[in-house]
């Protein structure tokens, strides 16, 4: 046993920060050299995922995907925030859904029931509440979606296996949703009259960003007529799966804040 002991230290010592990171969000030194080759040469990390391991140097493109977003989630406080451009844009949101809310409760009680109870919003938090749960329920309400494009998607220019197509379509967003984590934070700074023109230009650039992807990855070998119709065609339909998936985010993310802030109150007479 006491000959063991130093073996064990040295393994002991070389979990580090790196090790944390892997622990937490699944993103360690080696995910953030995914992220780069991926920008740099995606070709090679597409040829790396027809194989077991990855080529045993790169990380799963699921988990570098999931590991952003938690780690978005994870930094939620700061962005989302009573400074926050986006806060006050769900603010605004919030407002005119409590009036929805409050003339909806109205109309379905008498007037001497609506006198006796008293309905009451605090925007601000119900602000607050609906960014976070968006960001929460976002990954979980996309990954159905993407899992259905996998099956569907085979015009990849050789026979794949299901697991393989979803390891590329994932691998093709991991950059935009890198653009995404860091374009968020831009809510700190700009102005509420350029929130709408930022949201579209970052959509705009996201939606480059995977055809891109696709075009220099999986279609890099095709020719040019066939690299280009692929390549528009996944961005499209990763522009439906956006779509839906933020849809289908938001649903549960505004049931949970209006239930979370909506009190209703007795009132004596």
């Amino acid at each position: 046993m006491i000959d063991q002991l130093p073996e064990q230290q040295a393994k002991v010592s070389k979990i580090g920060f790196d090790s944390l990171l892997e622990d937490i969000f699944g993103l360690n030194i080696r995910a953030l050299k995914t992220i780069s080759i991926l920008f740099r040469k995606p070709h090679d990390y597409f040829l790396a995922a027809r194989t077991v391991d990855w080529e045993n140097k790169f990380t799963p493109s699921f988990r570098v995907w999931f590991g952003i977003l938690a780690l978005l989630v994870a930094l939620n406080f700061i962005y989302n925030n009573d400074n926050s451009t986006m806060t006050k844009a769900y603010e605004g949101a919030m407002q005119q859904l409590a009036t929805g809310f409050e003339q909806a409760h109205s109309e379905s009680h008498s007037e001497t029931e609506t006198a006796r109870r008293s309905l009451e919003i605090d925007t601000a938090q119900a602000a607050k509440d609906m960014g976070k749960w968006v960001m929460v329920y976002y990954p979980f309400a996309y990954i159905p979606f993407m899992a259905l494009a996998g099956i569907l998607v085979r015009f990849w220019g050789r026979p794949l296996t299901y697991v393989t197509r979803l390891r590329y379509l994932f691998a093709i967003v991991i950059p935009s949703v890198t653009f995404m984590f860091i374009s968020t934070f831009l809510v700190l700074v700009v102005s509420a009259s350029f929130f709408a023109w930022l949201t579209a230009l970052m959509f705009l650039i996201i939606l480059a960003l995977d055809f891109m992807t696709a075009y220099r990855g999986p279609f890099k070998d095709m020719p040019q007529k066939k690299r280009l119709w692929r390549s528009t065609a996944i961005t499209i339909i990763l522009f439906a799966i956006y779509g839906l998936g933020s849809i289908t985010a938001t649903i549960p993310a505004m049931i949970k804040t209006m239930k979370d802030n909506v009190v209703i109150t007795e009132v004596a007479p």
